[in-house]
């Protein structure tokens, strides 16, 4: 019979259980929310000698930046320390596939990276009569993947809640958010209330793990950004 210091249990290392955090993070979440070091690990699959993977990954993105890798020949892949001869091959083929992607694309996924890249989505509202709140769902590349009309309300006033913004960012796995409203009054200044309110919301978004990347507001005619003018 078998006793105790016969039965051996493997015991997951530190490094297996880093390795696997992104492959777990991209079952879970999809591959849009992954950052670019934990994509470039999950190629190259292993780290190095006293260096985990995701470190690895880290260290090559700051020295060569992800153009610099992708325009190295596999010769220059394989001097890296920690590369050899199958990664750097990895590294080619998965860069060369994004060459013919990208070529074979005839529309990219708009990124949002400005309050003005919005602007398209406000036309319905800017001359509206009572105020509309919407929320705009991005991943972690800026690319919109959900939105919504969070509240309606009044001429001049519009309650909301942080479970109304931030609930459809759960369900939709967002990185950030960025939120708009309009001001049927014309005047394009936050007024104090929607300084407290956006205040209210970074700090839920801060405590859940999803930025608030800023508040919009606009008029027929103006855009204000809370980001541009630090009020956020």
């Amino acid at each position: 019979m078998a006793g105790y210091l016969d039965v051996i249990v493997p015991i997951p290392t530190k490094r297996t259980r880093i390795c696997d955090q992104p492959r777990e993070k991209l079952a879970k979440l999809g591959s849009g929310n992954l950052t670019e070091v934990e994509l470039l690990a999950l190629i190259l699959r292993t780290g190095k000698k006293g260096s985990g993977v995701l470190k690895m990954a880290g260290n090559l993105l700051r020295k060569h930046k992800l153009v610099g890798l992708a325009q190295m020949s596999l010769t220059d892949l394989q001097e890296i320390a920690g590369i050899g001869k199958s990664k750097a091959c990895g590294l080619v083929a998965v860069f060369e596939l994004a060459k013919r992607l990208n070529d074979a694309s005839n529309k990219s996924q708009k990124v949002y990276l400005s309050p003005r890249d919005f602007e398209s989505h406000f036309e319905d509202y800017r001359k509206s009569r009572k105020e509309y709140i919407l929320a705009f769902y991005l991943n972690a590349r800026s690319q919109l993947i959900y939105k919504e009309l969070i509240s309606l309300g009044t001429a001049d006033f519009t309650v909301i809640h942080p479970r109304e913004v931030f609930e459809p960012a759960i369900t939709h796995n967002a990185i950030s958010v960025v939120l708009a409203h309009n001001h049927p009054s014309g005047c394009v200044d936050p007024s104090l209330e929607d300084i407290k309110i956006t205040k209210e919301l970074v700090e839920a978004g801060r405590i859940l793990g999803i930025k608030l990347v800023d508040h919009i507001l606009f008029t027929a005619t103006e855009i204000l950004s809370f980001k541009a003018k630090n009020l956020i």
